[in-house]
């Protein structure tokens, strides 16, 4: 069966991501989707897991929303220059969707 992870900015696309994982979740069963923050734990190292994810998915769905080229980072400079940059604030509460550290 295979394995979606869909990465996305919160800022600007998180209702029409929010859409797309619900049809993805019918269609393949929500185990099989991956959303990049939420499902990876607090704690963890988060390039890797985002790393980790990439490497080991079936398909990468990139939703890039309206501002996605204009989004800054917390020093004002563009988020798309920056390699550090984590996807968006680590602060929100998990999904109650599966966790990627209970799937094998």
């Amino acid at each position: 069966m295979p394995e979606v992870f869909i990465r996305y900015h919160r800022q600007d696309s998180s209702g029409h991501t929010g859409r797309l994982h619900d049809r993805l979740a019918a269609e393949f069963g929500s185990e099989r989707i991956i959303l990049d923050v939420e499902d990876i734990e607090l704690g963890m190292d988060f390039a890797k897991q985002i790393s980790d994810f990439v490497a080991g998915c079936d398909a990468l769905l990139a939703v890039i929303g309206p501002q996605w080229l204009a989004m800054k980072g917390d020093d004002g400079a563009p988020r798309l220059e920056d390699p550090t940059t984590s996807s968006d604030s680590r602060s929100r509460p998990r999904s109650s969707g599966t966790s990627a550290s209970s799937r094998s």
